[in-house]
């Protein structure tokens, strides 16, 4: 479980959120979103590089310059884009195109294995 301090109708409060729950953060007009099943929270951090850093880095990836997302989370990975489980769609970058593809793949296998 992570905790985190978000912004919700303007009072600041923390939240507790199972990383399975999480798909993925991205920036938007310099604030950082948390992106879930059910809901986004506006995160009180102001750095993506301390949010990237806090996260698991076996569970969580890059795929474009403002977006982490939870490898568990995806659906499908296209060139341009990928698809969460709950149908949302977050663009991959050509740079982050092929680790992307690569850890998706690995995910995949470990689940097979278990």
């Amino acid at each position: 479980m992570i905790t985190y301090d978000v912004l919700a109708a303007g009072e600041k409060s923390t939240i507790r959120l199972l990383s399975n729950n999480i798909l993925g953060f991205y920036m938007k007009d310099k604030n950082i979103i948390i992106k879930t099943m059910q809901k986004e929270y506006l995160l009180q951090e102001k750095i993506f590089k301390n949010v990237i850093k806090a996260l698991k880095s076996d569970e969580y990836i890059e795929c474009s310059r403002n977006h982490v997302v939870n490898i568990n989370g995806i659906q499908e990975i296209r060139s341009d884009s990928l698809v969460f489980i709950n149908n949302d769609i977050f663009p991959v970058s050509r740079r982050r195109y092929k680790p992307l593809l690569n850890a998706f793949n690995n995910s995949i296998i470990k689940e097979a294995g278990n």
